[in-house]
């Protein structure tokens, strides 16, 4: 027997892959006709067919050869539905609105002068401590600043790690 957690997987897969079909043509007529809806104004087309479906039709009758399913596998399938089905929206949109690809593997933004500075010096034989003690030199000593340098070094340990980052992809 089929548990309802595994019925609710298989019908809002089902949902998933019709309303990604859906969205695929709503985005593709509209770029015909020169027009570029944002997702929720395409979430919303879909919630207009449902809406014709239920108020004109009423839900399609069970077919004979298969058994009613229950309330408690519907539940979780409506509950994640819109928002499934609102993610589905947004990816057709970045696919079919122009200027908005994603390229892969490239940063976000580019490194700032500090954060690049602090790479090539940790590249090259000098510690996180070492840099932050170079950037506070003009602080007087004392227990504060060694509290300072030792918050400078962790800040400068994440640039560098970030710096890492975008370099390796």
């Amino acid at each position: 027997m089929v548990s309802s957690k595994d019925q609710s997987k298989k019908i809002s897969q089902g949902l998933r892959q019709s309303s990604k079909k859906f969205f695929e043509e709503f985005y593709a007529k509209e770029e015909q006709a020169g027009r570029h809806p944002t997702p929720l104004e395409a979430a919303l087309a879909l919630g207009r067919i449902f809406n014709q479906i239920t108020e004109e039709d009423g839900w399609l009758p069970q077919p004979p050869d298969r058994p009613e399913v229950p309330a408690e596998v519907f539940e979780p399938v409506i509950s994640r539905f819109s928002q499934e089905a609102y993610h589905e929206a947004v990816e057709a949109w970045y696919r079919h609105t122009p200027g908005l690809e994603i390229e892969k593997g490239k940063p976000g933004r580019p490194l700032d002068s500090k954060a690049q500075k602090y790479f090539e010096q940790h590249s090259g034989d000098s510690s996180y401590a070492d840099i932050a003690k170079q950037e506070l030199q003009s602080v007087p000593d004392g227990e504060a600043k060694a509290l300072l340098i030792e918050k400078e070094r962790e800040r400068i340990r994440a640039s560098v790690r970030r710096a890492r980052r975008r370099q390796s992809t």
